[in-house]
């Protein structure tokens, strides 16, 4: 009897698993997210990214870094219409419209790549990689955020750059600000914590919201209900922007600085709650109703 015992125990050791035991949870199953895995999607991922963002990159910082040169050489206090202040001006007007394309080719890059890698003829390939939905969303959404965050880091640095001949005629007021305390205090610090985070929140909340499009565009969405959705959102943002100013010129509702900083909060919750509900949306669309021509 003992020895039977012994070659089942020895028979369960010798079956292979399909996968690393590391793949594994405490249970034995396979786990949803597996850094192995994860690591190696995401490589391929910023691999594909962050060569087209690199290039612009590099010419907005060398713009940047012409103009932070260069300024040095204008007297912006003595405007006198030079030749090098007009040349100024014209290399800054060409460097906004550049920070204005960086800032949105990022968005263009990222939601290409994630719709043509698994929603077109190259899903084939992609779903067949031995990666959960989850690990495929995971990538995705953490190579995206690490882009777009960046490249907006970039593109401030490089406004500052390109500024910061300014700060020697025109510098920051140093008049003395009067203490804040109480409620206004209370309000300042909030309200700092709040842009502090929603800095980071916001690009993440605007990526989710671009994949949730093309999810629902590939489980049936129609192009006259992204028109109809425009036109409704456009309408409803003018009407109720308009409606909440002459309520307020009329001083039927008061909009205090505590009832900014509560709808502010109130609104980065639903940023966080959307993008919970967009990550189960998306895993959902892969798990079940994917559908490749």
């Amino acid at each position: 009897m003992d020895v039977v015992n012994e070659n089942a125990v020895m028979e369960e050791k010798t079956v292979a698993l399909p996968f690393p035991k590391e793949d594994y949870n405490e249970k034995g199953n396979l786990k949803r997210v597996r850094p192995r895995v994860l690591k190696k999607l995401l490589k391929y991922e910023f691999k594909a990214l962050l060569k087209p963002i690199l290039f612009s990159a590099v010419a907005i910082v060398a713009v940047a870094t012409y103009l932070f040169a260069f300024g040095f050489l204008v007297d912006f206090s003595n405007n006198n219409g030079s030749a090098k202040y007009v040349l100024w001006i014209l290399t800054m007007v060409i460097f906004v419209y550049g920070l204005l394309f960086m800032l949105v080719f990022p968005l263009i890059i990222c939601i290409r790549r994630y719709s043509r890698n698994l929603f077109s003829s190259e899903g084939y390939l992609t779903l067949s990689i031995p990666a959960s939905p989850e690990e495929h969303i995971l990538a995705k959404r953490i190579a995206q955020y690490v882009v777009l965050l960046g490249t907006i880091i970039v593109a401030v640095l490089s406004l500052v750059l390109a500024l910061f001949p300014l700060l020697r005629d025109f510098g920051p007021s140093t008049q003395p600000q009067p203490p804040l305390q109480g409620a206004a205090l209370v309000n300042e610090i909030f309200m700092g914590v709040y842009s502090f985070l929603d800095f980071f929140i916001a690009p993440l909340f605007i990526l989710c919201l671009f994949c949730f499009f093309k999810c629902w565009r590939h489980r049936g969405l129609r192009p006259w209900m992204i028109v109809l959705m425009v036109v409704g959102l456009f309408l409803t943002v003018t009407y109720g922007a308009a409606l909440i100013a002459t309520l307020v010129e009329e001083n039927v509702i008061k909009i205090t600085q505590t009832v900014r900083t509560v709808v502010s909060w109130v609104w980065l919750l639903l940023e966080c709650g959307g993008i919970y509900l967009i990550w189960r949306y998306e895993v959902g669309t892969l798990k079940n109703k994917i559908n490749l021509k």
